[in-house]
């Protein structure tokens, strides 16, 4: 009497014992293909986005945060060696952290800018309305 496999049975057979090729392969489970970090990642949305005023009041924020660190590295530097280290690691820290795809919001020029941007723009579209 002749032995038949089933599809399924030659289908498990050949994936556990070798690839296409005849190469033999062994399940670690320790490698996964296309985990790229930060792609398909949903950011989490606080609550006041999307509200009137919402930008502005981030930008402000931002910009206070960003004064407030930049003093911050300026007072570690005072402090000595330790502090001139100390200073050193945060700044890598932001830097590390811009690369791996966190934005970093560390430029004041550029937060006054976009916040003059937006004033100067609410001003216009206020005298714009006032003419109406």
């Amino acid at each position: 009497m002749l032995n038949y496999e089933t599809p399924e049975e030659i289908v498990r057979k050949r994936s556990s014992d070798s690839d296409d090729f005849g190469n033999s392969i062994e399940d670690n489970g320790d490698v996964e293909f296309g985990d790229i970090r930060g792609v398909g990642l949903k950011r989490q949305k606080s609550e006041d986005v999307g509200k009137p005023g919402s930008k502005v009041r981030r930008l402000k924020r931002m910009l206070q945060e960003a004064e407030k660190k930049k003093q911050r590295i300026e007072e570690l530097k005072q402090q000595g060696t330790d502090g001139v280290k100390r200073a050193h690691a945060e700044q890598w820290n932001d830097v590390v952290k811009e690369v791996s795809g966190e934005k970093s919001f560390r430029d004041t020029s550029k937060l006054k800018k976009a916040l003059k941007r937006i004033e100067k723009t609410k001003s216009k579209s206020a005298g714009e309305w006032k003419v109406v």
